[in-house]
């Protein structure tokens, strides 16, 4: 068994996960499914993934039950929250929700930790603080400075929106110079220097995958490569100077 990096923190996990949906949550037999989790743990697997909706919490507490008596470092546990579980018709994401869930789970595990805790879907009636009418957007990240950038694929357009809704700067490839101009867009990240990465997953294998442009719309670096690169529908910045390594300090 191989094993990863869990995201950027400090937890390690087997690159097979043992998932309990369609397996322990009773689409097998209880005793089977108690020998489908010791065997996962003999090849070396570590995460298991259940959620507290799963067979109405029957998943967490089979799985539970096979756990018990192995060392609590030798496995990671992944539940999840939003449905309802059961015949209860509460659900969501509300503070108090999580709380009630969260305990309820940690009792059907048998545990005191749950290693990652997941939504399991966005809840839609969530208090909306802030929107911006797109008619195909493919990605948005917020700025440092308070303003969003927003790509419209349809469109083929990336501009820059302010809290109040102003467009402060926007580009298309008719902005562009005739060889540079990008098909479709997918992507856009925004570097320490103040320049945009805009990135697109071509068409027909023609025409430059990313473009690096300055606020002036001018074109400082161009991948136009279909031999050793594919579509690039985003870029992830390794080194870039000025842009802290914290949770949602990065412009990207």
């Amino acid at each position: 068994m191989q094993y990863r990096q869990l995201g950027q923190g400090p937890l390690k996990v087997s690159e097979l996960s043992f998932g309990t949906w369609l397996t322990v949550a009773g689409g097998i037999g209880h005793e089977q499914a108690i020998r489908c989790i010791h065997a996962a743990l003999d090849h070396g697997i570590t995460l298991f993934d259940t959620a507290n909706q799963y067979g109405a919490g029957e998943a967490e507490r089979v799985l539970g039950e096979a756990l018990r008596g192995h060392p609590r470092h030798s496995y990671m546990i992944a539940t999840k929250l939003y449905f309802p579980v059961g015949d209860e018709p509460d659900h969501g994401l509300s503070a108090p929700q999580i709380e009630k869930q969260l305990d309820r789970s940690l009792q059907r595990l048998g545990v005191d930790v749950i290693d990652l805790y997941q939504c399991h879907r966005y809840d839609k009636d969530f208090k909306e603080i802030w929107s911006y009418d797109v008619p195909t957007p493919w990605a948005a990240i917020r700025l440092k400075n308070g303003n969003t950038l927003i790509t419209d694929e349809r469109d083929v357009k990336t501009f820059e929106v302010t809290p109040d809704k102003k467009i402060v700067w926007q580009i298309t490839p008719a902005d562009l110079p005739a060889q540079y101009r990008y098909e479709n867009s997918q992507s856009a990240t925004r570097l320490a220097n103040g320049n945009t990465i805009l990135c697109s997953r071509g068409g027909s294998n023609e025409g430059p995958q990313m473009v690096e442009v300055t606020r002036a719309k001018k074109v400082v670096w161009v991948l136009q490569d279909w031999t050793d690169f594919g579509p690039a529908s985003a870029v992830q910045i390794l080194d870039d100077p000025g842009i802290p390594e914290h949770p949602g300090d990065s412009e990207h």
